[in-house]
């Protein structure tokens, strides 16, 4: 096995939690999309010649950029070292293809959600870019929590309750 790719400039440093990527592979233009999922810069590997480099180091609006590390809870209770470090970043929660454009998904935890362990006190928020000059990012929030894809529609959970259990069908305008 050999080693590809890099690491991103932006991610934070302060300890090794969350430093797995997700990629998404574009299986037309031989090219491997990752995003560390504590970060924000989008990264390319181009299978075709080996190279990876940084093809957006955009940083939307709701962004938490970590500013503490695992060290500094270490004597907190459990689910307070939890909570802390929960809402002082952002994760990353999918990468998806959209016709000729790329959607990024990040979500913050909220006090209300370590309060009520409730999954709908979870935001979650996209940046729409362009392929494949990566131009003109689009910000956005989702109502919920994104399940997939379908036909170029955003499926979003809107209800989880056994008996009304609702996905809604949302498609982004203005692309």
């Amino acid at each position: 096995m050999t080693k590809h790719g890099i690491i991103s400039p932006t991610i934070d440093r302060l300890d090794t939690e969350e430093k797995y990527p997700i990629i998404r592979l574009d299986t037309a233009n031989s090219f491997i999309y990752y995003i560390f999922k504590s970060d924000y810069t989008i990264l390319k590997l181009d299978l075709k010649n080996d190279t990876t480099y940084v093809v957006s180091d955009y940083m939307p609006s709701k962004f938490r950029k970590r500013s503490i590390s695992v060290d500094q809870v270490s004597t907190l209770s459990l689910w307070d070292a939890a909570r802390k470090l929960g809402t002082n970043s952002s994760n990353l929660f999918a990468i998806e293809f959209i016709e000729s454009d790329l959607l990024v998904v990040w979500y913050n935890l909220t006090d209300e959600f370590y309060d009520t362990r409730d999954d709908w006190n979870i935001d979650y928020y996209g940046v729409l870019f362009d392929l494949p000059d990566f131009r003109n990012p689009r910000e956005f929030s989702l109502p919920g929590k994104l399940l997939g894809m379908y036909k170029n529609n955003l499926m979003i959970l809107e209800n989880d309750d056994p008996l009304q259990f609702t996905i809604g069908y949302y498609e982004l305008l203005n692309r």
